[in-house]
């Protein structure tokens, strides 16, 4: 498992839970239903930081490195074409 996969969900949990702690700091000081509304809000964005770490943990090293444009494409399957012209 190569170490940057871990570093970068780290790095991009953090940076989802600040957001959620401003959130969070925001909806302390709102009334009424802001304040439902940033405190519902902050608690999604901290599951969603929590689920950045554990998705980049666990699926970063089985993350292909084309994306998705890459399924399915295997190089020793046989032309559809077939065979190619002989040389004259």
């Amino acid at each position: 498992m190569h170490p940057f996969f871990i570093i970068g969900a780290v790095y991009h949990m953090l940076a989802v839970a600040v957001l959620a702690f401003f959130v969070l700091f925001a909806a302390s000081r709102a009334d009424g239903f802001v304040k439902i509304l940033g405190n519902v809000l902050g608690w999604l964005l901290l599951i969603a930081a929590l689920l950045v770490l554990v998705c980049g943990v666990i699926g970063g090293p089985y993350a292909h490195p084309f994306g998705a444009m890459g399924w399915g494409v295997h190089t020793d399957a046989p032309s559809i074409a077939g065979p190619p012209p002989a040389a004259k």
